[in-house]
């Protein structure tokens, strides 16, 4: 017997809704979505919103219009990597993009394959969420260019097999996000407070472009943007856990420009002294220190 959520979602099995704009489907459990509305059948849709929906065919994904699209909780057809930068390739208009836990790990894919697909432009984006494991978050990065004035927000889920490398790369990727944030570019926020927060096996940073912008964090279940925070990254270290203090100083140190003026530690201090010389070191403009203490 059919389901009312069934019945109700019946008008979406249409093979064609020209006019409409935008579409949100939140479930309680994965709905299984026609491909025929993602495949010419919506021209005009220009918002598309999915909770717990999946679709037998990611490739037949085709809304080049779309200003906003956010999609959490794909389960359990969920799209490859190499599937979602295909779709994110022909969404030159997007404005707001918040991908919450749409995609498995990238570790098995190949230099070859993301190298396909280097270079997406996507112009007009200026807010992106992406809660993914960290390959995934790693491989989204190096394919796809956003404009400098874009908010980024991401959060680096545990995932076997993780090695310092895995970091290192992140870090490249986004202090190269964040170099345009100096004199050259002077339309781009200039980021003037750090703040890391320890809690658990996970650790947040915050690069706020306000000064002495401590304690604030952007919750992920919140859409709160405009607020001079041009980047937030939270990782969750799991198995990396007994690197969590090295790893945490090297993006801080690499990713965080030097004129910050501004730095708000929360958190266990049991790191060794020279991990602190080497974090504090690094920001030789610092007017502002305030350390709270965790045990």
């Amino acid at each position: 017997m059919r389901s009312d959520a069934d019945k109700c979602l019946d008008p979406l099995r249409r093979p064609c809704l020209p006019h409409l704009q935008v579409l949100e489907i939140h479930g309680p459990r994965p709905y299984v979505v026609d491909k025929a509305l993602f495949s010419g059948g919506t021209p005009s849709l220009r918002g598309l919103d999915l909770t717990n929906v999946t679709m037998s065919n990611w490739h037949s994904f085709r809304l080049s219009n779309l200003k906003s699209l956010s999609m959490r909780n794909i389960y359990p057809s969920q799209p490859t990597m190499v599937e979602l930068l295909s779709i994110l390739g022909c969404m030159h208009d997007l404005v707001d993009l918040h991908l919450h836990d749409v995609f498995p790990s990238s570790r098995s894919l190949s230099n070859a394959d993301l190298n396909a697909f280097h270079g997406i432009n996507l112009p007009h984006l200026s807010c992106l969420w992406v809660c993914a494991p960290l390959s995934t978050v790693v491989g989204f990065l190096s394919c796809v260019n956003t404009p400098p004035k874009a908010e980024v927000r991401l959060r680096c889920k545990n995932e076997n097999n993780t090695s310092p490398d895995d970091f290192s790369q992140l870090s490249l990727l986004l202090a190269q996000k964040l170099c345009s944030s100096g004199d050259e570019t002077p339309s781009v926020l200039t980021v003037r407070t750090l703040s890391v927060k320890s809690r658990y096996h996970t650790n947040t940073f915050v690069f706020s472009a306000s000064e002495r912008d401590f304690g604030r964090s952007i919750d992920e279940n919140k859409t709160s943007w405009g607020c001079n925070i041009p980047l937030q990254l939270t990782i969750e270290f799991g198995t990396m856990m007994e690197k969590m203090l090295d790893i945490s100083s090297d993006i801080c140190r690499n990713v965080c420009p030097k004129n910050v003026q501004s730095v708000y530690v929360h958190g266990r201090l049991s790191s060794p002294p020279n991990v602190w010389e080497s974090f504090l070191g690094h920001f030789q403009d610092l007017r502002y220190l305030k350390v709270t203490a965790r045990l």
